[in-house]
């Protein structure tokens, strides 16, 4: 029974801001962190705040995924305690850390229209992937607290079946040497795989057990998801939807036209490039993942 169009028979996705809005739920957890600390006497603006904690992100080896974030920032303050008064650095901190683990978990959910899409495509027999540059513990995190790990089924019907056949992170990656040891950096840690290098992209491949010919990849940034998987032999759909604008809190949506553009949406350098009419060279753009299906034409 013809179910799609035979040239597609696999998708991979990339997961942060293209299965969920990983962008918005940084900034706004950051944002709803620093106003807490302030809260409790924390003495650095609001934007000045964040602007040092993205610093920081933007550090070699840190990333958005640092897990010292908040001690690093407040180090920097360099806060001089009276003796016998309390202990800010800790109070500011516990008080950031609650506020942002509180606010990321109301945030980390799908795009609208995401789980019936998946779903959708797993019906029709559709194989599924991720390659993601996110610490795998921190993917699978998302996945459980999305609802985005398993499929959906009818309440009759009893078990549970991954949604994704192939979940690929670097910690899935090594980087050998021609000898077959492994990589070192020049700390000692293991060098891995990240996006856009074709042999990342290839680990998928191999895990999908599909010609890269007949595998469609959805990512949203063109730097590392589009180039990559074009140099791997992928078909490629840029996900063109970014940072919901949807919340309904003023001063935050006011907070967001302050901060720089590469902050709000990592899309932006692609936004960039078509408003410069250097259209990025992706076999298909959404503008939102329920227009996925026209693509691969599934039938019933």
């Amino acid at each position: 029974m013809a179910r799609r169009k035979a040239d597609v028979e696999g998708i991979i996705f990339d997961f942060d801001n293209t299965l969920m809005d990983f962008a918005l739920m940084k900034i706004r957890s950051i944002y709803v962190a620093v106003k807490e600390m302030r809260r409790h006497g924390m003495p650095l603006g609001i934007l000045d705040s964040f602007n040092k904690i993205f610093s920081i992100y933007n550090l070699p080896g840190k990333g958005w995924e640092h897990p010292q974030i908040f001690q690093e920032f407040l180090k920097q303050l360099d806060f001089k305690r009276a003796a016998g008064s309390p202990d800010y650095f800790e109070i500011w901190l516990m008080a950031g850390i609650n506020a942002y683990r509180e606010e990321k978990a109301k945030l980390t959910i799908p795009y609208d229209g995401t789980r019936i899409v998946l779903n959708q495509l797993r019906a029709s027999r559709f194989e599924l992937g991720i390659l993601t540059d996110a610490p795998k513990r921190r993917v699978y995190e998302r996945l459980l607290t999305t609802e985005l790990m398993y499929r959906m089924f009818k309440p009759e019907k009893p078990g549970r079946e991954f949604l994704f056949k192939t979940i690929v992170t670097p910690d899935d990656a090594p980087v050998f040497n021609v000898d077959g040891s492994l990589l070192l950096d020049a700390n000692g840690f293991q060098m891995l795989h990240h996006k856009p290098e074709p042999e990342f992209f290839k680990i998928a491949i191999e895990n999908m057990g599909i010609k890269p010919e007949n595998l469609l990849f959805v990512g949203d940034s063109y730097e590392k998801d589009m180039t990559g998987a074009k140099a791997a032999g992928m078909k490629t759909a840029l996900a063109m939807w970014g940072l919901t604008s949807s919340l309904n809190d003023e001063e935050f949506m006011d907070f967001l036209k302050q901060i720089p553009a590469s902050f709000s949406s990592v899309q932006s350098r692609t936004l960039a490039l078509i408003e410069a009419e250097k259209i990025p060279d992706a076999d298909y753009s959404l503008e939102q993942i329920i227009h996925l299906p026209s693509i691969v034409r599934l039938k019933e």
